[in-house]
């Protein structure tokens, strides 16, 4: 960021923070202005501006030498709650309470919630300090309130838990926490705690948490869940005029989606697709007919051919590879990765780790650690420098892509990794889906029409049979986490799924948009007293609330609807299945006319 444009956002800032600094600090008992006197001195705003102006610029794909403000690209995301649906510019255009802000893969969730933390700022109103958390920050070591701590400290704070107690009793803070799906396992359940005992604290405390659907944060009383909604072809000139594409080349690229098949039209739905359109179509002149193909495409114009458009520039590469022998490295390397679950964002020890296996894959891409890592980050931009020597990709889908990339190649060792992925379908599950695309004579052979056969045949057998104690723990076994709670007010439905395969994500959502239409509210909390003492099944009462898993719940509602759900669920599989082996067939008869006999 150049050093004018610097100071003007660090003075620009200073005067909004200013005002909130003094306000927090009149409001305080004695005792926490003593600690907070620094700030009413002025003594931190720098400090704050500071942090402020990092929070409100990052890199992307059109900038990757300086972060620019996000402001300056920033296209308003539509959320969707109940039955309204509006574009969101600040905190007042959501919904009173806490908050989940819900999007799929690319949407512009972390950029959506930097522009909320930002804006709180420039409201006169509040009067609050955003704090912004990257959740997969959280480890063993670093816990939700550690982060918090730190942030604090960053803006100046003298934190302690009086100070802290005060800041939440007395809303001066938004907690704004980012990429819950992002979370271990291992931390998931003790951040929810977290999170429920912030909310003890006072219960009108704001917290906006962002997450891809269908993740335990969604199940948490009191959160509001409202929807990012996907792009509009109606939006794709305004939105590509935000980032800053000539008029000319607008109508072009409108022109050119609007012309593309349907399932890349329907692909082409969030910022960072459009994003990745923009540079391929800059490339190639056209848009790629498939998912994977954007993907592919990218590396060549991140690493040669963005560079090439501009007059006089070419950038350095550090590993003096060519550009295939980088691109089959770094598919490797993403491919290690994903072995190690390592997640999206990698200390310098994981780093080295993984580069160093990855070599032994691709054992003709002879570099250093380094040099890729330059290449990679600076160069190609595929990862951006997060902290203090960790990196991170650019997007989830980036790394996903190119592991399925080396994937394809594996030849002799394909039907092992498929074997593997499929008992670890969670964290493959989106490789998975691109090796649909780029390998899928192998998928269908060694993947589909495995494991995914054998779930439809399971769930055929338990249709038929019909005996409802196999249906209840069929449906019970969808979902790693379940539960409903109802007040007499509100029935809340905590389901989690349990990520095993597609049938059964499949299963799990059609069962889930039954179980939520379950009449809850019908029965009074004397109805569930009497129900468990005649029946003798585990229900968590008290007097006006009572906590119940799905096996309570289908005695009390049924199967009927449940059981037609699954019936829906086994024919729709069915389908894909015939049409599977269908191709299978194609493929292998092909492979058998190929003539393999040459004249001399």
């Amino acid at each position: 960021m150049p050093e004018a444009a610097t100071l003007a956002a660090a003075a620009s800032a200073s005067r909004l923070i200013a005002p909130i600094v003094n306000s927090i600090y009149n409001s305080a008992k004695e005792s926490v202005k003593n600690k907070l006197k620094a700030w009413k001195a002025g003594e931190n705003l720098e400090k704050i501006s500071d942090y402020y102006i990092r929070l409100a610029h990052v890199k992307t794909i059109f900038s990757r030498d300086e972060a620019i403000p996000i402001d300056s690209f920033y296209y308003p995301s539509r959320v969707s709650f109940k039955s309204s649906c509006k574009p969101v510019n600040s905190l007042k255009d959501l919904p009173d309470g806490c908050i989940v802000v819900e999007g799929v893969v690319g949407q512009g969730k972390s950029i959506f919630m930097r522009h909320l933390a930002t804006s709180i700022l420039s409201e006169n109103t509040q009067k609050k300090i955003p704090i912004f958390i990257e959740l997969r920050n959280i480890s063993n070591k670093k816990s939700l309130k550690t982060l918090i701590w730190q942030k604090l400290k960053d803006v100046g704070v003298e934190i302690d838990e009086e100070v802290f107690n005060y800041l939440i009793k007395e809303q001066k803070i938004v907690l704004l926490l980012d990429g819950f799906d992002e979370l271990s396992e291992e931390s998931m359940s003790e951040t929810l705690l977290e999170i429920n005992d912030l909310k003890n604290i006072n219960s009108k405390f704001k917290i906006i948490v962002s997450s891809r659907p269908q993740n335990a944060i969604q199940n948490v009383t009191d959160f509001k869940v409202v929807k990012l909604q996907p792009l509009r072809f109606s939006d794709h000139e305004a939105f590509l005029s935000k980032l800053g594409v000539d008029s000319a080349r607008i109508v072009e690229l409108v022109a050119a989606i609007k012309d593309s098949p349907k399932d890349i039209q329907n692909a082409i739905s969030t910022p960072l697709m459009m994003s990745i359109v923009v540079l391929v179509y800059e490339s190639a002149k056209q848009i790629p007919p498939y998912l994977s193909e954007f993907f592919s495409a990218l590396f060549h114009v991140v690493f040669t051919q963005h560079d090439s458009l501009k007059d006089a520039f070419r950038r350095k590469h550090h590993t003096e590879l060519s550009e295939n022998q980088l691109q089959h490295l770094f598919e490797a390397f993403c491919f290690v990765v994903m072995q190690k679950s390592y997640g999206r964002t990698l200390s310098v020890s994981k780093f080295h780790e993984c580069f160093e296996k990855a070599q032994k894959y691709v054992p003709d891409a002879k570099c250093t650690a380094d040099s890729f890592r330059a290449d990679i980050v600076g160069v190609a931009c595929l990862m951006l420098e997060e902290g203090i020597g960790e990196v991170t990709f650019l997007h989830k889908g980036i790394l996903d892509y190119f592991a399925a990339a080396f994937a394809a190649r594996l030849d002799r060792l394909s039907e092992n990794f498929y074997t593997s992925a499929a008992s670890s379908y969670k964290n493959w599950m989106v490789t998975l889906q691109f090796l649909g695309q780029i390998d899928r004579h192998r998928y269908l052979k060694y993947y589909y029409l495995v494991y995914v056969l054998d779930e439809q045949e399971a769930l055929t057998t338990i249709l038929q049979e019909g005996d409802d104690t196999e249906i209840k723990d069929y449906v019970i076994d969808l979902f790693g986490q379940a539960e409903i709670r109802y007040d007499e007010t509100v029935a809340e439905f905590r389901l989690q799924t349990n990520h095993r395969s597609e049938l059964a994500e499949y299963a799990a959502g059609a069962c889930r948009d039954v179980i939520v239409r379950f009449p809850v509210h019908t029965t009074k909390i004397a109805g569930f007293r009497d129900y468990a003492a005649n029946n003798q099944m585990h229900l968590d009462l008290s007097d006006n609330e009572v906590t119940f898993g799905l096996g309570v719940a289908f005695d009390l509602y049924g199967l009927d609807s449940i059981r037609e759900a699954l019936r829906d669920v086994e024919s729709e599989f069915f389908r894909q299945i015939k049409c599977a082996k269908e191709q299978l067939e194609e493929y292998e008869r092909r492979d058998a006319e190929i003539d393999m006999s040459f004249d001399l």
